[in-house]
């Protein structure tokens, strides 16, 4: 069973991925589900970004696809041809010039010049869409066009009229039959090759000499109407038809089939990528790799529709035309960046290494143990199904254990069951954060501490100098000397010194710092992240900066890669790799899952193998980074100008090159692109125009360049594209321009004149200027001192408006967002939605028994549980998108932007259970005693069928209401759910008070 898992990202354009479970059925199913075996791993999942209709392309049914000289893609679709450069698509059609919008096919000569087949002929354009010459003109009359290609530097045809090759500008018909498609297979024996043909009826023909016959064995046969050729090799070549495909050789005997065809579901596309081969298979876009004689399925992309060509590009990327969704594609750096699919979709708090290679991966309500050698198979941690692992230890003695938000939790040898072991010990009985064990001593650090327990089970507080009190133990670690290092959540580095805890007091830490990570090198060296700084400890006890972060958390995590000059951190911007030699920033990774999806969780949630693998654990789940690919020869971003255009200008272009125009009034815009397309999303643009600037501009993701009546001179546009991943790119020259006074040069007669008139402006300017000193300095003294007051009168102004938004923003009783702000916010969140078709979770929250809690302790104590109650629940919101705001009276209302139902859920779970931990008593209220809370639930699915204009946020808010009173009725303290439905009237929304629901 191929079981499918889609999931849309965020960033500019549509993202997602699948993950194959075994090869076979393919789900059909449109939106997430999370029905995955347990016991299973499934894999890696190929991340994919697609572009559609609303991101410029004039169809979603894509019939050819191509990459010119240029690294430019065109594209031929029914509703015209797309030329996309990284910056922006623009489409051609009748009305440029084009035979015919209903375009088949498209290819790329090695002159830059692009050919499009279309349904009345067939059209060539010049790399900016520019018509050279039409159908019409060389009077076409062939029929529709099925496909091009470049064969030994012609062009061959297949049209409804035959094969036909273009000879001196002349088309030559070579071949009466109809041509689907082709493929130029080279002989083993030579450097020539052959041309492979399938007929737009599916019979297989070869070239022999100038003829095209059946090939001598007719083993293709069996795939039935051929649809798709691929050469891979000498004398290699894959056919795939309705009844599947083949790899075969010269003669046309199979040497390699299709594994798992199913009846009725045809190979529509096909292509080579190193030694795999990427298909359309039915509705499926996948990755197939041979075993022994048999091409199997290794990874799905997508499920959703038919694929009409593939294309791998200039550096490996991978482009499939779909025959109704757009463009699929898969990034170059999917092999160095692989999301690994767990039995559940779920934040990874903790990777660490267990016994026999294994990895211990702790998260949020789900934990297992993972074989990163590639092994199938996963353990799932039964015992830790309910709780957040924020550390996961495995001792020499076997003994697992787990740092939870309720506490040490002793796991079970077979991790299926477990016991919170010291429930009487403060530490120990509450959140943990941190686990290491040194000389066969269990060292717990958590919220209120930092103990030991020996192999007896004593528990012992650490002790410090002077009697001090560490705080909030976030961090611990042991290096090679047995010293253990303690990083504390405000209150600074500590470590060990002859059985006690000191402060480390040193060059760029400080004493109230949060130190989130400590990574010990083999060498003995540590890295320390402490708050926007990591900085280096040597083993003489020197510390220097290593690097300053513009974030207020430079690293959640720290590791050092199996290169000793690398380290790496995980922050909630990305993974980030830092050269300590150079003091630099390396590498910052956001590739293929985008910005959103690369927030770190905790300390423990980076891990380096051995072998050089770094697994992430992140909000997202848990990814795989190969670094062995930065290491190879990348391209570098090379931005260029896409067009340039004057307004109010007529420029000159002389001899050299540089444009020349006059020193009038007039503007110029110059549009940017750079076709790199390892991440184009991710590229940001910055300009200067040397001769009138010497300083960059601000980086922007916006590509263009404005400039307007400069003065008389010389300039140079350059312009320069960034990548989180490589960096800055060469700087590129663009525009080389001349301004100039032609007033002076037009008629010799009045050239003494006009000198005349130049000096007599000449003396009466100088006697203008020497009036002008005069007041100059009085001038500029008004100035300043009106200036000053106009400072401060900003000053004042912007702290008060600053005041003011914290009021209209902030809710003064419990601190979290007011309900204006919840207004705005889920505004936002809902059109951000609906745009990127992402689910949407919508959470309610009413406190249980609120009115009996205010009649038996008083509104002074009802206000101090308000705020108890609306501080926990932001406190258990770990992603950053989440939002809570009190709604009113004692509801609360969360927005969790990006979140399925089953996500939903478990965060509202998880959100009642804590709340519930405070354990705030309640004596007049039945059930627990304790403060509890009801949460009414509801989802708007990421690929809906609603109308957008059905779809409000008052009707949202309107279902969760709904189900927060359905679970009120139920009992209280529990979580319901309701599924979205557009029909439901929202007029009776929810009041701004409680409802009646004590």
């Amino acid at each position: 069973m191929l079981a499918k898992y889609l999931l849309d990202l965020s960033g500019t354009r549509a993202l997602g991925y699948l993950v194959l479970k075994d090869a076979g059925d393919i789900s059909e199913a449109d939106r997430p589900h999370h029905d995955v075996r347990r016991g299973r791993l499934a894999g890696f999942q190929v991340p994919f970004t697609r572009y559609r209709r609303e991101d410029g392309l004039p169809s979603g049914q894509v019939f050819g696809l191509a990459q010119d000289i240029h690294q430019v893609f065109w594209f031929a679709t029914p509703g015209g041809l797309a030329r996309f450069d990284g910056a922006r698509f623009q489409t051609f059609t009748a009305k440029n010039g084009l035979s015919s919008h209903g375009l088949r096919c498209v290819t790329a000569d090695c002159d830059g010049t692009v050919w499009v087949g279309s349904d009345t002929g067939i059209d060539h354009v010049d790399h900016n869409g520019a018509l050279l010459a039409s159908s019409a003109d060389e009077q076409w009359q062939y029929g529709p066009v099925d496909c091009i290609f470049v064969f030994d530097n012609e062009l061959w045809v297949g049209s409804a009229g035959g094969l036909l090759v273009r000879r001196s500008s002349q088309w030559v018909r070579v071949a009466d039959e109809s041509i689907r498609t082709m493929a130029s297979v080279q002989r083993r024996d030579s450097d020539d090759h052959v041309l492979w043909l399938a007929t737009t009826d599916g019979r297989l023909l070869v070239q022999r000499g100038e003829e095209f016959r059946a090939p001598a064995s007719d083993d293709a046969r069996s795939l039935g109407k051929i649809t798709c050729l691929c050469a891979i090799g000498p004398d290699r070549l894959i056919a795939g038809g309705r009844g599947g495909l083949a790899e075969l050789d010269s003669k046309g005997r199979a040497t390699a089939r299709l594994a798992h065809v199913r009846a009725g579901e045809g190979v529509s596309a096909v292509c080579r990528a190193g030694g795999d081969l990427w298909a359309g298979i039915g509705r499926t876009f996948c990755r197939l790799r041979r075993h022994d004689d048999l091409w199997e399925i290794s990874s799905v992309v997508t499920s959703r529709n038919a694929i009409n060509e593939i294309v791998v590009d200039t550096i490996g990327g991978i482009w499939g035309a779909t025959d109704g969704n757009g463009i699929v594609k898969v990034s170059p750096l999917h092999e160095m960046i692989r999301p690994l699919s767990l039995a559940r979709n779920t934040a990874v708090f903790s990777i660490r290494q267990g016994m026999d290679g294994q990895l211990l991966v702790g998260g949020d309500q789900f934990s297992s143990v993972l074989h990163p050698g590639g092994a199938a198979d996963q353990q799932t941690l039964e015992a830790l199904d309910h709780y957040q692992a924020w550390d996961l230890l495995q001792m020499q003695d076997g003994r697992l254990f787990a740092a939870t938000e309720k506490g040490l939790l002793q796991l079970a040898a077979d991790g299926q069951s477990g016991h919170f072991a010291f429930a009487g010990e403060p530490v120990v009985s509450r959140a943990c954060r941190a686990l290491v064990e040194h000389d066969g001593t269990l060292w717990v650090g958590g919220r209120q501490g930092l103990v030991t327990i020996d192999r007896d089970g004593r528990v012992a507080r650490a002790a410090t100098l002077n009697e001090e009190t560490m705080g909030y133990v976030y961090t611990l670690v042991a290096d090679a000397s047995g010293t253990l290092w303690c990083g504390t959540i405000g209150n600074g580095l500590w470590r060990s010194r002859d059985g006690r805890f000191e402060r480390v007091l040193a060059e760029h830490l400080t004493e109230q710092g949060s130190t989130y990570c400590i990574a010990v090198r083999a060498d003995n060296v540590l890295a320390i992240a402490q708050d926007d700084r990591i900085v280096l400890r040597h083993a003489d006890d020197d510390f220097e900066l290593l690097a300053r972060s513009e974030d207020p958390i430079a690293g959640w995590s720290l590791g050092w890669g199996k290169d000793p000059r690398r380290l790496w951190a995980g922050s909630a911007s990305g993974l980030h790799a830092y050269d300590i030699v150079d003091k630099c920033r390396a590498h910052h990774i956001t590739a293929v899952l985008g910005l959103s999806q690369w927030e770190f969780t905790t300390s423990r949630s980076l891990h380096v193998t051995d072998g050089g693998l770094v697994y992430c654990g992140l909000n997202s789940g848990l990814v795989v980074v190969d670094p062995q690919y930065l290491d190879d020869d990348m391209p570098a971003p090379v931005a260029r100008a896409a067009r340039i255009d004057w307004s109010n200008a007529e420029p000159v272009c002389a001899g050299d090159g540089a444009f020349e125009l006059d020193s009038d009034r007039w503007s110029l815009r110059v549009a940017l692109c750079c076709p790199w397309f390892l991440d184009e999303q991710d590229i940001r643009f910055r300009y200067r125009m040397v001769g009138f600037e010497e300083d960059w501009s601000e980086l922007s993701d916006v590509p263009e360049a404005r400039y307007s009546s400069l003065p008389l001179g010389e300039y140079r546009l350059e312009v320069q594209a960034f990548s989180r991943l490589l960096g800055f790119g060469p700087a590129s020259r663009v525009l080389t321009m001349r301004v100039v006074d032609r007033r002076f040069g037009r008629g010799s007669l009045l050239a003494p004149l006009r000198a005349a008139r130049r000096l007599v402006d000449a003396y009466s300017g100088l006697r203008r200027n020497r009036a002008l000193l005069v007041s100059d300095d009085q001038l500029e003294e008004e100035i300043g001192n009106r200036t000053a007051e106009l400072v401060r009168a900003r000053d004042k102004l912007q702290q008060l408006n600053a005041s003011l938004t914290e009021q209209v923003t902030t809710d003064a009783l419990t601190g979290i967002s007011s309900r204006r702000h919840f207004d705005v916010t889920l505004a936002e969140v809902l059109r951000e939605s609906l745009m990127r078709r992402q689910p949407l979770s919508m959470l309610f929250i009413d406190i249980d028994h609120f009115k009996a809690f205010n009649d038996r302790y008083g509104h002074t104590r009802g206000d101090e549980c308000l705020g108890f109650v609306a501080r926990r629940i932001e406190a258990n919101l770990y992603r950053s998108a989440d939002t809570v705001s009190r709604y009113g009276g004692e509801e609360f209302a969360v927005v969790s932007p990006q979140t399925d139902e089953s996500g939903a859920m478990a965060l509202a779970e998880r959100l009642r259970a804590s709340v519930q931990q405070l354990n705030i008593r309640n004596e007049g209220a039945p059930g627990p005693g304790v403060v509890t809370v009801s949460v009414g639930v509801t989802t708007l699915p990421g690929h809906h069928r609603f109308r957008p204009e059905t779809i409000t946020g008052q009707k949202i808010i309107s279902i969760a209401d709904r189900a927060l009173y359905d679970a009120k009725a139920s009992g209280r303290n529990q979580c319901m759910y309701h599924a979205f439905d557009a029909a439901v009237d929202s007029s009776m929304g929810p009041s701004t008070g409680s409802k009646n629901r004590a």
